[in-house]
């Protein structure tokens, strides 16, 4: 008779009771396949599944809250007075609609065709509540329902008044301003170059061709320059003339006052020419 070997039984996989949120997902998922929209429902913690949007924002306002109480206490503006707050208050009551002609703009970022702009003059004007305005007007247009065609915006300048002669010579200055932004955007780092090329041309120029004209142009500088000292040399002067007249008048008491005391000093030495001696020689 054979001994039979004794079946080892397998251990049973004892879930750690550190983490009871894991233990009893895992045994949800092994009852029933049922249960698992409900784990995922309940069980915020297990590591079988991801966050929803508003699970982060509540840890996110629970971890968070007491820090960003703080922030917005110190971002916030100093308080005022409760009369001074409920005064501060805008309101709106009505809505001005003003209609203007369209007229042959000249944006160079249309991509084609002539661009559109707006004249000056108001052609109408209406006023309504705002409410109103509010209940009866369309929705709002998408980006796409902004964009207007070429052809659509020829037909609008033609309805207007412009020819097709009007419309070609708008066409081709905004052509030509396309290409200039173009090759500015291109050369944009050659800038200084440039700059030194115009100062070379310009030099050139009126070393040779303008040289008259900047001789002219020179000797008028000079004559306007001599003006001006004249002016200012006349004005300083004026303005001496006048301070002196305004200053004699208080000087002349002052300076009667000093003679009429030198000629009573003198008339008293000679009366008394001993007395003034003796006192000369106490000294």
């Amino acid at each position: 008779m054979t001994a039979q070997p004794e079946s080892k039984q397998r251990p049973s996989i004892q879930l750690p009771e550190v983490f009871p949120t894991q233990k009893a997902a895992m045994e949800s998922c092994d009852a029933t396949d049922s249960s698992s929209s409900s784990l995922l429902a309940s069980s915020a913690g297990s590591i079988l599944r991801v966050a929803t949007l508003e699970e982060s924002l509540s840890h996110f306002d629970i971890d968070r809250s007491g820090r960003l109480e703080e922030e917005e206490e110190e971002k916030a503006p100093p308080a005022l007075n409760d009369s001074s707050s409920k005064n501060n208050k805008v309101t709106f009551t009505d809505v001005v609609v003003r209609e203007y002609p369209i007229c042959l703009g000249d944006n160079p970022a249309v991509m084609i065709g002539a661009p559109l702009s707006i004249g000056w003059e108001v052609q109408s004007e209406g006023k309504l509540s705002l409410d109103d305005y509010e209940s009866s007007r369309p929705d709002r247009r998408r980006s796409e329902e902004l964009r207007i065609p070429s052809f659509v915006r020829e037909t609008m300048l033609k309805s207007s008044g412009y020819s097709r002669m009007d419309i070609q010579k708008g066409v081709k200055d905004v052509n030509i301003s396309r290409n200039r932004r173009k090759r500015t955007n291109e050369t944009h780092q050659l800038y200084k170059a440039q700059e030194l090329a115009e100062r070379l041309v310009r030099a050139s120029l009126n070393a040779t061709v303008r040289r008259s004209q900047k001789k002219q142009e020179k000797d008028l500088i000079q004559h306007f320059r001599q003006e001006a000292e004249t002016l200012r040399t006349q004005h300083k002067a004026t303005r001496r003339s006048t301070w002196h007249a305004a200053a004699a008048p208080a000087t002349a008491p002052v300076e009667a006052t000093r003679s009429e005391r030198r000629g009573t000093w003198h008339a008293a030495a000679i009366t008394s020419p001993t007395a003034t001696i003796g006192a000369s020689a106490e000294v």
